[in-house]
């Protein structure tokens, strides 16, 4: 209905060029059907109006369209902004488990990136170096249990690092 009467506006406002008020109002209530309107009009202005129709319904198309993907983007947006919300917790919950590692968890961990890092392993076990202090640690805390390579200390925070923001 509103699509309708948009039509047939536009489709009389194109008409009224030249026209007078009287002759539109006279179109409007003998045509009510745009469709019809337009044919009729085409024929009066030499398809002027028809065109100008057809802009309206072009427009109005456009405008649907548009509403539509508007509509679909705000829900995606919103599905997005659910998953960011749900891996945040996710990852809470992961750094908060890893926190709770024990000493064997950790040495564990530790031993499987490589015969490098065996014997840290074997030294945070021996000293039970939990989670939390896993977490915490730094170049100096590294070096003081035994990792001498400062390249091998820099490759084990990385990882530690990673651990936390998987």
């Amino acid at each position: 209905e509103i699509l309708r009467n948009e039509a047939q506006s536009n489709a009389i406002g194109a008409f009224t060029m030249g026209h007078s008020s009287y002759t539109s109002w006279n179109l409007a209530s003998s045509f009510p059907q745009a469709a019809v309107a337009l044919k009729v009009l085409s024929v009066v202005q030499g398809g002027t109006a028809m065109m100008h129709g057809k802009k309206a319904w072009e427009s109005y198309s456009l405008c649907q369209e548009f509403k539509s993907f508007e509509q679909k983007l705000i829900k995606v947006i919103g599905d997005l902004k659910e998953i960011k919300r749900s891996m945040k917790a996710c990852e809470e919950k992961y750094i908060a488990r890893i926190a709770l590692w024990d000493y064997q968890q950790v040495s564990q961990w530790v031993k499987a990136l490589g015969a490098v890092y065996v014997s840290i392993g074997e030294e945070f076990e021996k000293d039970k170096v939990n989670g939390k202090e896993l977490m915490d640690m730094d170049h100096d805390d590294l070096e003081a249990f035994g990792l001498k390579k400062r390249l091998y200390r820099k490759r084990l925070l990385t990882k530690i690092a990673e651990l936390n923001h998987q």
